[in-house]
């Protein structure tokens, strides 16, 4: 996938997409491992969301990064929130996922979307991650025309927001 992004091959098939029924199926995916972990995943979808024209398996692709992320680095007992809005201006979809995790140490934030980059370099050792889920997502919700971002506090949780435009179609 990076690889097709730099040479600019990365292919985005544009399809109507049903925002909030992207966000279920996701849930549905991660639930089980959420459930072993003892963390609340929830669907927050705001009403009467426009269709989306994206690529549903890349979008999945996107979140399927983010949210095994979330789980991660979510202690048992935690919430993970799914969410999607229309932004104020109409024009994109706002997507967060929004964990209660350890966070992410604010010096590292610009870096999360870097290739190979790892917050807890000790942690990851024998993890089998590879340090591209996020560069992945970046250059899939690139391809979309959208952008991508993380706020995040440690001790309480990260939240990663990408927007993806209302207009390409």
């Amino acid at each position: 996938t990076l690889s097709q992004s730099d040479s600019g091959d990365l292919l985005i098939s544009r399809e109507a997409v049903e925002p909030t029924g992207l966000l279920t199926k996701i849930s549905e995916v991660f639930r089980l491992q959420a459930e072993q972990k003892g963390i609340n995943l929830k669907v927050r979808a705001a009403e009467e969301l426009p269709i989306l024209y994206g690529d549903e398996g890349r979008l999945m692709q996107v979140f399927e990064n983010v949210v095994a992320n979330a789980i991660r680095h979510t202690p048992t007992g935690g919430k993970i929130a799914l969410g999607v809005t229309q932004t104020v201006e109409n024009r994109a979809l706002l997507f967060t996922v929004t964990d209660n995790g350890e966070g992410i140490p604010v010096e590292e934030l610009p870096l999360i979307f870097e290739r190979f980059h790892r917050v807890d370099k000790s942690r990851h050792a024998d993890t089998n991650q590879s340090g591209l889920g996020l560069a992945i997502a970046r250059a899939i919700v690139e391809a979309h025309g959208g952008r991508i971002w993380a706020e995040s506090k440690p001790g309480k949780g990260t939240t990663i927001g990408f927007e993806i435009p209302l207009d390409i179609v």
